[in-house]
C-alpha cells in the first residue's frame, strides 16, 4: 500500500460495544441472537442462567466449552463471566481492553495524519472518534484492572463488579481530562496563533460578502454572542425564496444562544434521573460526562440500545428535560429522507429540514433531537433517513449542511443527536461507526417501586390531577405490580398496570 494512502481506523471490537453491559443477560444478548447453531444458542442461554444464579463452578465449565466452540463470541462470554464475578475474568477483560488501546494508539500515532482535513486547523471527525474510543478503552482497562485487584468504587451502592469497573474508569477518565484541559488549551493557543489570523481574515471576508447580499429589509443582528445558523437563502428574489425567508425570519442572520448547564444543575440532574431510572445509572453517567459545567451543551451522537419497553425513549427525553436542554423528536420508522433534509420548493407541503425547524422553534443553536427506532428507517425513492444522518452527525460536514427548502448551507454542527434502537441490525455500518452505543438494561423487579412512582405521576398529570392529591402506591399495590410484571419489566406494561390501579381506585371511591 502507498505510504500516503489513507488507512481506516481499527474496526470496532465487541468489547467496545459491551462496555456498558452490567448483567449476563445484557452481555450475551447479541451472542444469543447471532449464533446460528441451536445447540450453541442453548448453551449460551444456560450460561446466562447459571451466571444469574451465581453457580460459579457450572459457569466455568460452560465458559470453557463455549470459548472453544464459538470463538467469534469469545469477548461476550468473557465479559458475561466478568460482570458476574467469575474469578480471573476481570483481569482477562482488562487485558482485552489494553490490546484495543494499543491498536487505537498505533493508528492515531501513525495513520491519523493521513486523514484529510475538511476544515484547516481542525481535527478530522474520524480522528476525534478514534480518540473517544481510546479514552473509553483506557477507562475500561483501569476499571477492570482495579476490580481484578479487589477494588470497589467509592459510593457505589451496587455490589456488581461491572458497576465498580465503570465508575472507577469514569472517575479516572474525568480526572485526567480535567487535569489536562488547561495545558491542552494553552498548547492549542500557542500553536494556533497563525491559524487564528487566517480565520480572522476569512471572517472579515465572509462578513463583507454577507453585507453585500440583497435580501428583504430585515435587520441583521450584530450581537456576536451566539451562532448564526442561517446566513443566506437561495434565490431570495423569487416567490419561493421570499416564502423560505419568511419561514425562518426569526433566526435569519441572527446569532442564537447556546444552552449551558452549571455544576449545581448537573448534580441535581443526576440525583433526579437515577431516582427515576435506577436501571439506567450507567447510561445516565455516560451522558452526563459529555456535559461540561458552564460550557455549551454538546452531547456525542449516541444510540440508546435495549429491548422494547425498557424505557429508552423516556430516559432520553427526561434527561434533556431535567437538564433544560431544548429538544425535538422524530420517529425513524415513519420518516423519510425528506423528513430530515426538508423538501424542495415547489413541492406540495414543502418545508425546512428537521434541524432548522427545531432550531427555529427553540431559539437556540444547540438543541437536541431524539430519533426513535433508528433501525426501522425505511428506504424509498426519496432515500433513507440513514443517508441524511451521515453528514449531520459529523460536526465538520454539519457546519455547512445543505437545507433543501432553503437551498442554502446552514450551520447545524451544534446539535446533539440521541437515537434509540431495539437492535443494531438495520443500522448501516457507516452510520453505526459514527455513533456511541450505550446499552440500557431492562428494568428488574427491584426497580418497580421507583419506576411505578414516576409512571403514576405522569398519568396523573395527563389526567389533569395534581399528584399531591393522590396517595402514593401502597405496599399491596407495589406487590401486585411486581407479580404482574415478572422478572423482566416492560415500562409499557407497567404503565398499563398502574392505569388499572388508578381506575380501580376511582371505582372504589365511586362506590363509597
Amino acid at each position: 500500500m502507498d505510504e500516503t494512502s489513507e488507512i481506516p481506523p481499527p474496526d470496532f471490537e465487541p468489547l467496545e460495544t459491551l462496555r456498558g453491559c452490567r448483567t449476563p443477560a445484557m452481555t450475551l444478548e447479541d451472542a444469543v441472537k447471532g449464533v446460528s447453531n441451536d445447540r450453541h444458542r442453548e448453551f449460551l442461554k444456560q450460561l446466562r442462567q447459571v451466571l444469574s444464579d451465581g453457580d460459579v463452578d457450572a459457569a466455568i465449565s460452560m465458559r470453557d466449552f463455549l470459548l472453544s466452540e464459538i470463538p467469534a463470541y469469545r469477548d461476550h462470554v468473557r465479559m458475561a463471566c466478568a460482570v458476574s464475578g467469575v474469578p480471573g475474568e476481570a483481569a482477562i477483560v482488562a487485558a482485552g481492553y489494553a490490546a484495543i488501546c494499543q491498536d487505537l494508539a498505533h493508528w492515531l500515532r501513525n495513520d491519523a495524519k493521513k486523514i484529510p482535513h475538511d476544515i484547516p486547523g481542525e481535527t478530522p471527525e474520524e480522528v476525534l472518534r478514534v480518540e473517544d474510543r481510546l479514552r473509553g478503552a483506557v477507562a475500561a482497562v483501569v476499571g477492570w484492572a482495579a476490580v481484578a485487584d479487589g477494588r470497589t468504587a467509592e459510593d457505589c451502592a451496587s455490589d456488581r463488579p461491572a458497576d465498580s469497573a465503570y465508575m472507577i474508569g469514569a472517575i479516572v477518565e474525568r480526572t485526567l481530562w480535567d487535569a489536562g484541559e488547561a495545558a491542552a488549551v494553552q498548547n492549542a493557543f500557542e500553536r494556533g496563533r497563525n491559524h487564528e489570523r487566517r480565520l480572522i481574515k476569512q471572517a472579515e471576508k465572509a462578513k463583507a460578502e454577507a453585507e453585500a447580499l440583497t435580501e428583504p429589509d430585515w435587520a441583521v443582528n450584530s450581537d456576536d454572542n451566539g451562532v448564526v445558523v442561517i446566513r443566506s437563502v437561495g434565490s431570495p428574489t423569487t416567490a419561493g425564496g421570499a416564502e423560505a425567508m419568511k419561514t425562518v425570519k426569526s433566526i435569519f442572520r441572527k446569532p442564537l444562544p447556546l444552552a449551558t448547564a452549571d455544576i449545581a444543575e448537573l448534580a441535581a440532574a443526576r440525583e433526579t434521573l437515577v431516582c427515576e431510572f435506577p436501571h439506567g445509572t450507567s447510561v445516565i453517567d455516560a451522558l452526563l460526562l459529555d456535559v461540561q459545567p458552564g460550557r455549551p451543551i454538546s452531547l456525542r451522537s449516541t444510540v440508546l440500545l435495549g429491548e422494547p419497553g425498557g424505557g429508552k425513549s423516556r430516559l432520553a427525553r427526561r434527561f434533556l428535560e431535567v437538564l433544560k436542554i431544548p429538544y425535538g423528536t422524530a420517529d425513524a420508522s415513519t420518516s423519510s429522507d425528506h423528513g430530515i433534509t426538508g423538501t424542495r420548493r415547489g413541492w406540495h407541503g414543502a418545508h425546512p429540514s428537521l434541524p432548522v425547524t427545531i432550531i427555529e422553534r427553540t431559539g437556540t443553536a444547540n438543541p437536541a433531537i431524539v430519533v426513535d427506532e433508528l433501525e426501522k428507517a425505511g428506504r424509498s425513492s426519496a432515500g433513507s433517513m440513514h443517508d441524511a444522518l451521515l453528514s449531520l452527525v459529523e460536526r465538520s460536514t454539519a457546519k455547512a449542511w445543505r437545507d433543501q427548502f432553503l437551498d442554502a448551507d446552514v450551520d447545524v454542527s451544534h446539535l446533539s443527536w440521541v437515537f434509540t434502537a431495539n437492535a443494531l441490525e438495520g443500522i448501516p455500518m457507516p452510520l453505526r461507526n459514527r455513533l456511541r452505543i450505550l446499552r440500557l438494561p431492562r428494568p428488574g423487579s427491584e426497580h418497580i417501586p421507583a419506576l411505578a412512582a414516576l409512571v403514576l405521576r405522569d398519568l396523573l398529570q395527563e389526567r389533569g390531577v395534581d399528584p399531591a392529591w393522590e396517595p402514593p402506591l401502597d405496599g399491596e399495590e407495589i406487590a401486585a405490580l411486581v407479580e404482574s410484571c415478572g422478572e423482566n419489566v416492560s415500562i409499557r406494561n407497567l404503565r398499563r398496570f398502574v392505569e388499572g390501579i388508578l381506575d380501580a381506585r376511582r371505582r372504589m371511591a365511586t362506590r363509597n
